[in-house]
């Protein structure tokens, strides 16, 4: 067990939020399950103080995914937008040149990191039987300084309106960008999903009274929207 104490010991005292340590953690998992099975392997086949514990974490360990059934059956926002942007790409108006979706390519020049946002839509492109006849994606920062080169005639590109533009901590810069582009563009809403759902980050590892603190307020009405955009 000393692996997982020393990795856990490192997590709390590097982190500050349930979620990042989590991420870490399970980065380290590759490395720590060898190590864990052969010491679990031990303890079994030893002394009856060294089983008797050995089960007893063992038996913690397979009780998780039934304690913490609600955060893994949830339907997150995320998982949300994922199956209506799938759904999209399926009913394409005619014509459409390109689909303008949220990115975080301000997150990278200012803080150096990225949540591969745009990559996201992309990968859900990808999936779709006929991707290679779907409109192309831009991502909204390109579109947003260099809108000559998006190739959007008057109402020949969409704007998906999606988890990114929605205000909240994950996506600092996106939804200010998404809040621009509805300003400075004609547009006309073609279609839109009101739900009740609540984000990934603050939802899918907490239980008990941390989910009341963390996720409960983050439970809300959430409208994902489609856009024309006519100039």
């Amino acid at each position: 067990m000393l692996p997982w104490l020393v990795a856990g010991a490192l997590v709390v005292l590097t982190t500050d939020s349930g979620h990042s340590a989590a991420r870490i953690l399970a980065n380290w998992l590759v490395l720590l399950l060898p190590l864990a099975a052969w010491g679990f392997a031990l303890m079994l086949g030893g002394r009856w103080p060294a089983r008797l514990l050995a089960a007893a974490v063992l038996l913690v360990l397979i009780a998780q995914p039934w304690l913490l059934r609600a955060q893994l059956g949830a339907r997150h926002l995320e998982i949300v937008e994922h199956e209506w942007f799938s759904a999209l790409l399926a009913t394409v108006p005619p014509g459409t040149a390109a689909l303008v979706v949220p990115d975080d390519e301000l997150l990278r020049r200012q803080a150096g990191s990225t949540l591969e946002v745009m990559h996201k839509y992309a990968m859900i492109r990808a999936a779709q039987p006929d991707a290679a006849a779907l409109p192309r994606l831009i991502g909204i920062t390109e579109y947003l300084e260099h809108p000559e080169r998006a190739g959007c005639g008057p109402g020949t590109c969409l704007f998906v309106h999606g988890v990114p533009c929605l205000q909240q901590e994950v996506y600092p810069f996106t939804h200010v960008q998404c809040a621009a582009l509805l300003r400075e563009h004609r547009t006309t809403e073609l279609d839109a999903l009101d739900v009740v759902a609540a984000p990934f980050v603050p939802c899918a590892i907490y239980a008990g009274a941390a989910s009341q603190r963390f996720c409960a307020p983050a439970l809300r009405p959430q409208r994902l929207r489609l856009y024309r955009l006519d100039d």
